[in-house]
């Protein structure tokens, strides 16, 4: 929402995930974003506020979850 304060997308502190897969999906499970070495930026411009899925990949580990955007 603009306010400073989760603003982004952030998995960790660091300036960048080495070796993950980062991949954003909208309700009706078209992707929406896609990054390797994600760094931790993501913020929804362009996309009206709602529920949307994710899948964070690094190695040995798989993560998926949804993420609910307001503006």
């Amino acid at each position: 929402d603009g306010d400073g304060t989760h603003d982004e997308l952030r998995f960790n502190e660091a300036d960048e995930i080495l070796d993950s897969k980062l991949t954003i999906f909208n309700r009706w499970g078209d992707v929406i974003y896609k990054a390797t070495d994600y760094t931790n930026d993501w913020t929804a411009e362009g996309y009206p506020g709602g529920v949307y899925f994710y899948r964070l990949e690094v190695p040995g580990l798989e993560i998926k979850k949804t993420l609910t955007v307001f503006k």
